[in-house]
């Protein structure tokens, strides 16, 4: 029964996300997307069903996670006169890697697995700062920043 739930669930979930991204309710797109969804979930179950995604939620760094909207449109405007002032001095933008401490926890664990996965998804969406890598043994991310003398050039997440 767990497992006809969940495969429901991917499929539905995988259909609208289908429809919110073609932006059409054409017969033919629906029917496409609807056999499309049954094929992502149906390997989604097989890889649940393997353990394969085995992440735990942790909401204290879902809600750290918040943030990130205000930081990528920081971000942009950070990008965007760094481009600027570049291009006026005709001149290149090289960045700098760093290393910046985050609590990346145990190779093992699923609580540890969701939570660099978190931090490497929103930690590239801005344009300051891309985690490259996240080095559970030394408990540290390492960051390109295009300006890590900012706050958002500093931190994985």
């Amino acid at each position: 029964m767990r497992r006809l739930v969940s495969l429901v669930s991917w499929w539905a979930l995988l259909v609208l996300l289908w429809l919110a991204f073609v932006g059409t309710t054409q017969k033919l797109e629906v029917l496409w997307g609807l056999g499309a969804a049954a094929i992502a979930a149906a390997a989604a179950e097989v890889i649940r069903s393997q353990r394969l995604l085995n992440f735990t939620f942790e909401r204290r760094l879902f809600l750290r996670g918040l943030t990130a909207p205000a930081a990528v449109l920081f971000d942009f405007g950070v990008v965007t006169w760094e481009l600027g002032r570049a291009l006026a001095r005709g001149r290149r933008i090289t960045g700098a890697y760093l290393e910046a401490p985050f609590p990346a926890g145990e190779e093992g664990r699923a609580r540890h697995a969701w939570r660099r996965a978190y931090a490497t998804t929103l930690g590239t969406m801005g344009a300051n700062a891309i985690v490259v890598e996240i080095e559970p043994a030394h408990n540290v991310a390492l960051l390109h920043a295009l300006r890590p003398d900012l706050p958002t050039g500093r931190v994985a997440l």
